[in-house]
């Protein structure tokens, strides 16, 4: 049986899926900064149940990015998170121009911190 290649999505389809969620959640605050931040959450396996982010909204670039991270991880082991890293994004959403592609590292960087932050505590309940 062949690999199943995995699934490449638009910048558009990601973005569209991302603000429809977001603006389910009210307004945003108003920022100039370019930020993410994820939140995890396992089961009791180590699995990743959800992914869920917080970035700015004012890039279409990182809202599309934030969004293919996260459905990268739900699924996965919280070790493969761990170490998803900006050039596995870019991969898996083709047409991002060379001049935003930085974002891929802040979107990549919110969720391997998340991750680290779950590896880092289950070490310390569980040494």
């Amino acid at each position: 049986m062949l690999p199943v290649p995995a699934p490449r999505w638009t910048v558009d389809h990601l973005a569209s899926r991302a603000l429809t969620r977001l603006r389910a959640k009210g307004p945003a605050p108003v920022s100039g900064d370019v930020t993410a931040v994820f939140e995890l959450e396992l089961d009791a396996a180590g699995v990743v149940t959800s992914a869920r982010y917080r970035c700015s909204r004012s890039c279409v670039t990182l809202l599309a990015l934030c969004e293919a991270a996260a459905l990268m991880v739900e699924g996965r082991p919280i070790s493969e998170a761990a170490t998803t890293d900006s050039g596995a994004l870019l991969e898996r959403v083709p047409g991002i121009p060379p001049s935003k592609a930085g974002r891929a590292v802040i979107a990549s960087a919110a969720l391997t911190s998340a991750a680290r932050h779950h590896t880092r505590n289950e070490r310390m309940l569980h040494p």
